[in-house]
């Protein structure tokens, strides 16, 4: 159950952050037998700043892979 005092969270949103930082590798993962894999923060991204920062460049790559193109100085005010 999401928590009432983030009404603009949903699954979904959330999920789609999470693809986003296991695909920038933010994650240690642990198999488990025959269970669900555990995925925990590396370290060096337990801070906000760190995960924002991760954030920010995946958005900046998955955009620049589908052939966006922006001028550095309007990334600051997108993201």
């Amino acid at each position: 159950r999401l928590e009432p005092r983030f009404p603009q969270a949903s699954k979904t949103s959330i999920g789609h952050v999470v693809q986003l930082l296991y695909r920038a590798s933010c994650f240690k993962v642990t198999k488990r037998d025959e269970d669900s894999s555990l995925m925990q923060l590396k370290e060096e991204f337990r801070t906000y700043e760190a995960l924002r920062r991760e954030h920010d460049s995946q958005i900046v790559q998955i955009a620049m892979e589908g052939g966006l193109r922006i001028a550095p100085d309007q990334w600051s005010s997108l993201l």
